[in-house]
Formats: C-alpha cells, sequence, structure tokens
C-alpha cells in the first residue's frame, strides 16, 4: 500500500488507475489496510495522509476545507499528471464521512482543472448529500472533557484511547481540527459532469440513511448508485467486505 500525501511521495511505477481513499474524522491509513488486497487487480490504493496523524503527526492539523483541499489538489494533480506526461492517469476517489466531503471537493475541483482526466468514479460512504442540515450539534468547540466525553459516545474513538490521557493530549488537536474541519465546511455548488458517483450508506447511521443520500442523484450528470448496507456509521468502514464488494462493482464498469 502507497500512503501519499501533499509532499508527493513517490508511487511505485505502475499504470493501474488510482483509488485515492480518504478516511473519517481522527482515521488514518491504517482503515484501508484490507483493501490493496481486494482491489489490486483493478487499481492502486492510494490512501492520502492528512496532516497531523501518523507519518504527519508533527505536521499542525488544517481545520479549514478551504486550506486543506487546493493542497491536496496539487499532490494529487501532480501524481495524475507528471511532468513529461503525455496522458494524466486514471482515477477514482473514496471517502468515508469527514473524507466523503474532502472527496466532493477534491473531484469538483479536479474534474475541471486543464489537462486533467476527471475521476472515473466519486464513491462516497457515510455522507448524506453536501448541503444537509447536519444531525448532531457542533463538536469542536466543547472543552476537553465534554469533547472527550462526545467522542466517547460516537463510538469512533476506542475507550483504551479515550482513557489515556497522555495519547489523548497528543491526539485532541487532530481530532478537534478534523471536526472544525467539517463543522464549518461550506459545500461547492453544482454537479460532476463526467464522474459517476456511488453513495453507500447505512440503515443505522442517521448521518446517510438512504433519505440522506438521495440527493446525490443530482451531484453528477452522469448519474448516481444509491446503497444503503446494514450497519452503522463505522461498521461499513470497520468490517468493509460489503463496501469492498460494491466499490469492485463499480470500478469494474468501463470509464
Amino acid at each position: 500500500m502507497n500512503t501519499i500525501h501533499s509532499g508527493l511521495a513517490p508511487l511505485a511505477d505502475d499504470q493501474r488507475p488510482l483509488l485515492f481513499c480518504l478516511p473519517f474524522a481522527g482515521g488514518g491509513s491504517g482503515v484501508f489496510r484490507q483493501w490493496p488486497a481486494a482491489l489490486e487487480d483493478l487499481v492502486q490504493v492510494c490512501p492520502l495522509l492528512l496532516p497531523g496523524r501518523e507519518a504527519r503527526m508533527g505536521e499542525p492539523a488544517v481545520g479549514q476545507m478551504e486550506a486543506l483541499v487546493p493542497t491536496l489538489a496539487s499532490a494529487l494533480a501532480a501524481l495524475l499528471r507528471p511532468p513529461g506526461a503525455l496522458h494524466a492517469r486514471r482515477w477514482s476517489i473514496y471517502g468515508h464521512s469527514m473524507g466523503a466531503a474532502i472527496a466532493w471537493e477534491l473531484a469538483l475541483r479536479l474534474e475541471r482543472e486543464p489537462g486533467m482526466a476527471p475521476p472515473d468514479w466519486l464513491i462516497v460512504s457515510g455522507r448524506g448529500t453536501p448541503g444537509l442540515a447536519r444531525q448532531r450539534a457542533p463538536l469542536h468547540q466543547l472543552d476537553d472533557a465534554a469533547f472527550r466525553l462526545a467522542l466517547g459516545q460516537m463510538g469512533g474513538t476506542p475507550p483504551e484511547v479515550l482513557a489515556e490521557d497522555e495519547l489523548m493530549a497528543l491526539l485532541l488537536p487532530m481530532l478537534r481540527a478534523d471536526f472544525r474541519l467539517i463543522e464549518t465546511w461550506q459545500p461547492s455548488a453544482g454537479a460532476l459532469a463526467r464522474t459517476r458517483i456511488l453513495a453507500v450508506g447505512a440503515d443505522d447511521d442517521i448521518e446517510s440513511v438512504r433519505a440522506r443520500l438521495e440527493g446525490w442523484h443530482g451531484r453528477s450528470e452522469r448519474g448516481a448508485r444509491i446503497v444503503e448496507l446494514r450497519g452503522d456509521h463505522f461498521s461499513i468502514v470497520r468490517q468493509p467486505a460489503a463496501l469492498l464488494a460494491l466499490i469492485r462493482d463499480a470500478l469494474a464498469c468501463p470509464p
């Protein structure tokens, strides 16, 4: 698995289409550890490593969508069409929850970039159509104790991590920035002209029940496929067999 980011870490020298992957708030590349083996005949899986976590722990996390997306877009453009290349590489992009919001903004921006191939697919999960009202009160301005309590109630952070004061002191700036990014996000308007959408939700997730996914149909002129799986907000990515089967079906379709 190749982890890439705005520092332009090199990719392996192969010409499979690329699948860029973005995690939920607080997540990292480990979310996608099962994906290369499941998709290796179709794409090269490329998790995007965001600032403030894993190998980029020493960098400040970015809490504004408008600051993060241009940096990521420049990095992806350089990878998809490096200097001297005659054609841009084929690619798709996936994101879950916060990652889905970032993926939407990147797909829209890069589809409009001169000389770039549009993504074959925008694949999103755990995220209703951009612009819908939030289902939860904002968390990023809570004090540390209340913020940790809210994280525990959401179920995305393991209890053993929440219980470790020193570890949480390291993670809280990144977590708070991620929630600030998604809670202050003003989605870009418009629709993708040349990119298909696969939007996946879960029947026990207030963020992505089917009714909140239906608006994705209007976000692509090429159409959207809407699927609701059984599970909750995190289970569809933490036990990803059903999600990966859907992604395989999409990626196997001709562009």
